[in-house]
């Protein structure tokens, strides 16, 4: 009699095993995400940045650069202007897991823009 009900508890330790194990999971995955995201707010940022200095779109680099990092819930972290060269470091976390990315932006060193064939 003295295995009786060990089943129910064998199955419940397996249930909390597996609800670890897709927490964890779920928490990789989320927090890859939240990378390569930050790598497009930098992206961006860098862009942005770049066009600006260049006159391309009105504004000022460094601030619109932190203005579009916070609309994306990251933080600007470093900005460098010089001829249409933008650099740009962004911050952002997930979890306790903290993403720092930097991007640089760039004009064609012709000034053409041929896309894709």
């Amino acid at each position: 009699m003295g295995s009786r009900g060990s089943g129910t508890v064998l199955a419940l330790a397996l249930m909390a095993l597996l609800v670890v194990i897709f927490s964890g999971i779920v928490t990789v995955v989320g927090a890859q995400q939240q990378g390569a995201r930050v790598q497009v707010v930098a992206d961006l940022s860098a862009l942005g940045a770049s066009d600006i200095d260049r006159g391309i779109v009105v504004g000022r680099p460094c601030r619109d650069a932190r203005a579009l990092g916070r609309d994306n819930s990251a933080s600007l972290v470093d900005c460098r202007v010089e001829d249409g060269v933008a650099t740009v470091t962004v911050e952002g976390s997930f979890f306790g897991f903290v993403f720092q990315k930097t991007a640089t932006a760039a004009p064609l060193a012709d000034h053409v823009w041929r896309g894709h064939n």
